[in-house]
């Protein structure tokens, strides 16, 4: 079972401050497939702000739980899941309109980094560069 929770739930679209408000979740079952992830931080962004107001691209369904970055630690497993551990950390992974990334300042470390992390997990790279002259 999963540890109870509380969350920032809008079951509406609308202005933030009159649409979420605080609700503490139960306990659920951890099914085979299932990762509980305790989350240790997530930032709010605008974007966070615009699917709650229902004007971003891609809206989720409600009642819905808002955010999409952050680190979480990963608390229990469903008994099918394989290269995962309680203890190990990890982002989330929306869902997403295809395999495909785009980056700027690509010629940076980082920026060949994630080419080679892209490349690795099968996921098609755009890479943006400036030119110098």
């Amino acid at each position: 079972m999963s540890p109870p929770s509380t969350d920032v739930v809008n079951e509406q679209q609308g202005p933030p401050d009159s649409v979420t408000r605080l609700v503490e979740l139960p306990p659920v079952e951890i099914k085979e497939n299932d990762v509980c992830v305790k989350m240790l931080a997530a930032p709010i962004n605008p974007s966070d702000f615009n699917k709650i107001e229902g004007v971003y691209p891609v809206r989720p369904q409600v009642p819905a739980v808002g955010g999409y970055e952050g680190v979480g630690e990963v608390h229990s497993l469903g008994s099918a899941v394989r290269g995962l551990s309680p203890g190990d950390w990890v982002i989330p992974c929306p869902p997403s309109f295809g395999d495909s990334i785009v980056q700027n300042g690509a010629t940076s470390m980082l920026g060949q980094c994630i080419i080679q992390i892209a490349r690795a997990q099968g996921i098609r790279s755009i890479n943006i560069i400036r030119d110098r002259w």
